[in-house]
């Protein structure tokens, strides 16, 4: 089965910690029947939270806990990668990942706060499929139609456009 990894952000607004989690960990639990799924939640968000890592793992969901693990090693055995805002964006369009970036409701905080401040993970949903709360239904459609078309020239433009080419133009 191909791999995916998810990688929800840490939010820091204490009423939305996990909301990007709870509200994608059943969609995102359908994809089991045909991936694998490693969630990497992050360090903050396990100390903050511990009791994400038993919902999620009743869940049959594998959660990767290991803090001193590289996350370039998850990257490279990633086929796909779920994330939603910060660094994960960005180092999924550096690793040329296949990516679908899920959305928490415009109504949260948190995504108050990013769209005002213009975040480069946010702008870099107009190169990069990202799929509304309220459409979560379409994730498998998205990660099966995902996996079928080979779109390495199209990461490989969208990778230059937020890091520059090989010659180092931007």
């Amino acid at each position: 089965k191909p791999l995916i990894l998810w990688m929800p952000t840490f939010i820091k607004i204490e009423s939305e910690r996990v909301k990007n989690i709870k509200l994608w960990a059943s969609s995102v639990n359908n994809l089991l029947k045909n991936y694998h799924v490693i969630i990497r939640p992050h360090p903050k968000t396990v100390v903050t939270d511990p009791e994400i890592v038993e919902y999620l793992k009743n869940l049959k969901l594998s959660v990767d806990l290991n803090i001193s693990r590289k996350l370039i090693e998850l990257y490279e055995i990633a086929d796909l990668v779920l994330s939603d805002y910060g660094s994960s964006v960005l180092s999924s369009i550096y690793m040329e990942k296949k990516i679908i970036l899920l959305n928490l409701p415009q109504n949260s905080e948190y995504v108050k706060k990013i769209l005002d401040m213009e975040y480069v993970e946010v702008l870099a949903r107009n190169d990069i499929e990202s799929i509304n709360f309220d459409n979560r239904d379409a994730l498998l459609s998205s990660v099966e139609k995902l996996f079928l078309v080979n779109d390495l020239a199209e990461r490989k433009k969208i990778k230059a456009k937020y890091f520059g080419d090989k010659s180092g133009n931007t």
